[in-house]
């Protein structure tokens, strides 16, 4: 008897030394993220990391909790703590880029999503993204060398030929987007967003009449779909149709 309470005792023991320990902590507070519990998380997460500061993957798991939970600057801080102890943690930089995005800066969004992909050059995802903050920053040629890396990757993504086709229409290479665009019809015969660019594309070559056409076609998948609309009422007031532009503006 003396022997079973000795060994309940080490149990015992054992149990509560484990439960202080900065992993228990931490898997702690990464069941109550899943759970949506993002408050109770970050603690757990602090008391994780003031046994453990050197802990890089807790660092992000506090900063996805605090981004999760809508405190995009404060998610900055452990993000970059992460990376100050491993460079090569692309959750943190990836973590970096939602939230600079998140809060606006693109600048900022895609230089994180540059040094992610650099460390995982196949990360589609990732490619596709820093590809799509660098045009919307304006660096249109730039993004267009991680749109080519995703399609290298996946000759039929449609989120990199959509944004490519974008990139060659600012960069004045609109018979390639054309054609691009047309690649995507092919994949995609419903892809309302396919006919409208390709209707930018013939619009910017001055291909009015193709131009509308094909604005037609996306309203005939989606007559709700306000971007051709608004690009069909554009051109049709310039081909002087005026009464059937009145259609679409009502």
């Amino acid at each position: 008897m003396r022997t079973f309470c000795l060994a309940l005792c080490l149990f015992m023991l054992t149990a509560m030394a484990m439960a202080e320990e900065p992993e228990y902590f931490d898997w702690r507070g990464q069941k109550l993220a899943g759970q949506g519990n993002y408050t109770g998380a970050i603690a757990y997460f602090d008391k994780a990391l003031a046994q453990d500061p050197s802990n890089a993957d807790v660092w992000i798991h506090k900063g996805d909790a605090l981004a999760a939970n809508k405190f995009y600057n404060e998610s900055l801080v452990p993000y970059a703590k992460a990376l100050n102890i491993n460079r090569k943690k692309v959750a943190a930089w990836k973590g970096l880029a939602n939230s600079y995005a998140s809060l606006g800066n693109y600048e900022y969004a895609s230089a994180a999503l540059i040094n992610a992909t650099a460390i995982d050059p196949k990360n589609v995802a990732n490619l596709n993204d820093a590809g799509y903050y660098l045009q919307i920053v304006g660096k249109f040629n730039q993004s267009l060398v991680y749109f080519d890396k995703v399609l290298e990757i996946e000759p039929e993504n449609q989120d990199a030929i959509v944004r490519k086709g974008r990139s060659l229409i600012a960069t004045g290479n609109v018979s390639e987007a054309a054609g691009l665009y047309d690649q995507l019809i092919v994949l995609d015969p419903k892809n309302k967003g396919a006919y409208n660019a390709k209707g930018l594309a013939l619009e910017a070559e001055g291909k009015l009449q193709e131009a509308r056409d094909n604005y037609y076609k996306a309203l005939q998948i989606d007559p709700k779909y306000g971007a051709a609309k608004g690009n069909l009422v554009h051109v049709l007031l310039y081909l002087k149709m005026y009464e059937e532009a009145m259609k679409y503006l009502v």
